[in-house]
């Protein structure tokens, strides 16, 4: 991804920046490349109210998995981006460009700062990668030799 100053992320994988009086949400290169071919998405209506932490629609993958979309501040929907119900490949061909999401009126008072700097969001991403790496190597053989080691013990009293 090109360094873009005003947008934040989230640890949900969603990105917000502002323009003028709203914010405009969508998806991280990170989860794009994650979430491979989408075939629909669901997004809010106009006017609904969209709560941080919260999901407000979701992405279905080719494979039938259904990732929710999970709010990186409260507002209310402005607009969508409407073209992206009949064709969503630049939610992952251009996330943060024709691929967004929403735009937002945010609730009083949201500072976006609070919100991932890219090199914070670069720092989160690199530990999620490790510690999938690491559970990688954590096999099957591992994991009942835990449980063995755990159970094997002649020690009835329970």
């Amino acid at each position: 991804m090109e360094q873009d100053e005003g947008i934040r992320f989230d640890e949900k994988n969603l990105w917000a920046r502002q323009e003028g009086d709203e914010f405009v949400i969508g998806i991280s290169q990170y989860l794009a490349d994650q979430i491979g071919d989408i075939t629909t998405i669901d997004l809010p209506d106009e006017g609904s109210a969209i709560l941080r932490g919260d999901s407000f629609g979701s992405i279905e993958h080719s494979n039938g998995v259904v990732e929710d979309l999970v709010a990186p501040l409260n507002g209310e929907v402005l607009r969508l981006n409407e073209d992206l119900l009949e064709t969503p490949e630049p939610v992952k061909d251009d996330p943060y460009g024709d691929g967004w999401l929403i735009a937002v009126d945010a609730e009083e008072g949201f500072d976006i700062n609070t919100l991932m700097t890219y090199e914070q969001y670069e720092e989160y991403v690199e530990t999620i990668e490790e510690i999938d790496e690491d559970l990688d190597e954590f096999d099957d053989e591992d994991l009942d030799e835990v449980f063995t080691d755990d159970f094997d013990d002649d020690d009835d009293d329970f």
